[in-house]
């Protein structure tokens, strides 16, 4: 019988445009808005203003970071039913800069969430993450095992791509927190150091993908999973009801 470990899946890839991030888009009272550039506050910096604003004049939005210790985007990301947890999962940055050659380490943490009411996981579990959004403050999130390096940018107005970060798989050593009931995550973008005008162009995910019947088994006839990174279905509620 074929089996998950038994197939060379590719890695699946998922783009976060910066704009589509959850932080984004509470204005600040006071700020001046136009047609190319807005600001926005995020609640955990209160201090912090980031600018989605063009890059050049190609209409194509990026998030500029301005200040390394407080400038900060979060995004509350539910995982993909298909994501394998026994396997890496990496991240890494899109970014722009208005000059060449100018280095800057983007930093990405994150914290898990819990399930809301009605999801996916059976009522007779607990999901693993923060009680509630508001109790999730930056401080407390957790770094990646291997974090994302020093990026240099090529040329002004570049698309620039970091080298990877990942959570490692407890079996590659890492101290990976995700379990069966781990229903989302709280991703975080900072820079822990800033050189001249960097933006966020959007955060890549890229994970290994489950999806047969068996041991190991997903998805299977549209059933709604017992556990949402689980193995197991079940038959008294279907996907959609």
């Amino acid at each position: 019988m074929i089996r998950d470990e038994n197939v060379e899946w590719l890695r699946k890839r998922i783009y976060i445009p910066a704009g589509t991030f959850s932080g984004v888009g509470n204005a600040q009272a006071t700020a001046a808005y136009t047609a190319n550039t807005g600001v926005a506050s995020w609640g955990s910096a209160a201090a912090a203003s980031v600018v989605l604003k063009n890059i050049n004049s190609s209409a194509i939005q990026a998030l500029a970071f301005t200040t390394q210790t407080t400038d900060l985007v979060v995004h509350a990301w539910m995982t993909p039913y298909d994501l394998d947890i026994t396997k890496d999962i990496s991240f890494r940055i899109h970014w722009t800069n208005g000059t060449s050659a100018s280095a800057n380490v983007w930093g990405l943490t994150y914290a898990l969430l819990n399930a809301p009411a009605n999801s996916d996981l059976s009522t007779s579990l607990t999901s693993i993450g923060s009680t509630n959004l508001g109790a999730v403050p930056p401080a407390t999130y957790n770094a990646l095992d291997v974090t994302i390096p020093s990026a240099s940018s090529s040329a002004a107005n570049a698309w620039e791509v970091t080298d990877m970060g990942h959570i490692k798989a407890k079996s590659h050593g890492g101290a990976n927190p995700l379990v069966n009931q781990t229903y989302g995550l709280s991703l975080k973008i900072n820079l822990t150091t800033l050189a001249n005008t960097p933006a966020l162009l959007g955060l890549e995910v890229r994970y290994s993908v489950r999806k047969m019947i068996g041991q190991r088994r997903n998805i299977i006839g549209g059933k709604r999973l017992h556990e949402p990174m689980g193995v197991q279905w079940t038959a008294t509620r279907q996907e959609g009801l």
